[in-house]
């Protein structure tokens, strides 16, 4: 797997990027842990009147509903 994270500061905003890509063949459990957190920004993108504020706190909630 390789990890990108990126991010900078402008003034009053903080941007953060983070992407992963996988290379060969994931495992089982890397295919799992994947499909929880796809579920938890799906889940996330379809939240009405969501307050972008709580989103780190929210979607960790999400990934542990979905793994245990």
């Amino acid at each position: 797997m390789y990890l990108v994270d990126s991010g900078g500061q402008y003034n009053t905003g903080t941007t953060d990027v983070t992407r992963t890509v996988h290379v060969g063949t994931p495992t089982a459990e890397q295919r799992e842990d994947f499909t929880h957190v796809l579920k938890a920004h799906i889940g996330l993108a379809t939240v009405v009147g969501f307050m972008f504020h709580r989103l780190s706190s929210t979607e960790r909630q999400l990934v542990l509903l979905l793994v245990t």
